[in-house]
């Protein structure tokens, strides 16, 4: 077990002993903390900037969800969807979007989902209905980034 800096009585004078003590072990702490088998570190694949690696408490992470309705369209029609958040990312995220069935679309298997641009702040894509009619899906976003 680790030594345990001593606590001052009351009304005892602060010497330089007793702060060696404190600066020592909050070193200690500090680099026990620092060089830890494990911490944990997340690396992220940016387009522009190539790999990033940051401790997974310092990157960015936003759970999206947007509606995406074709109105009364052909089988085979895409239909465009964007997503806008906070300008949290230093380079353009990594995002993935999963179809969730909302109304009259099959998400497993009538739906096609592309994601067409990823921005700092925004993404863009296309949803593809292989039905035809009025059909709704959800989209499930996972936003992962490295931040400002």
């Amino acid at each position: 077990m680790a030594n345990i800096v001593r606590t001052p009585s009351a009304g005892q004078p602060i010497d330089a002993t007793y702060l060696l003590e404190l600066a020592n072990a909050i070193n200690t702490l500090a680099s026990n903390i620092s060089t830890s088998p494990t911490m944990k570190l997340t690396s992220i694949n940016t387009p522009s900037a190539g790999v990033q690696t940051v401790k997974t408490s310092e990157a960015a992470f936003i759970g999206g969800y947007v509606e995406v309705s074709s109105g009364n369209v052909a089988a085979g029609t895409a239909v465009k969807w964007d997503y806008s958040f906070p300008s949290y990312f230093k380079y353009p995220p990594v995002v993935t979007a999963t179809p969730i069935s909302v109304s009259g679309a099959d998400a497993g298997t009538g739906v096609s989902v592309m994601i067409k641009s990823v921005g700092q702040n925004l993404v863009s894509g296309t949803v593809t209905f292989s039905g035809s009619g009025n059909l709704t899906v959800g989209l499930n976003l996972i936003i992962i980034g490295i931040p400002n």
